[in-house]
């Protein structure tokens, strides 16, 4: 929050895609907060205890992993 160069895009996506999850991972977070940063996520934002773990987690849910 106050980072971002897109937080009106990013609220637009949620408003219009109600089963839109943004997940931020939680490592980074951490990473990043003990450098010393102010995190302060955008509305809505959830944090995963890991990329990785969630990445698992939504392939055992089914969901496929497309790397671009």
């Amino acid at each position: 929050e106050g980072v971002s160069a897109y937080p009106q895009r990013i609220a637009h996506l949620r408003s219009s895609y109600p089963g839109l999850a943004l997940v931020a991972c939680g490592q980074t977070v951490q990473r990043l907060r003990d450098g010393g940063a102010d995190v302060h996520l955008l509305p809505g934002i959830s944090v995963a205890t890991s990329a990785l773990d969630q990445v698992v987690l939504r392939m055992q849910q089914g969901w496929a992993y497309v790397k671009i």
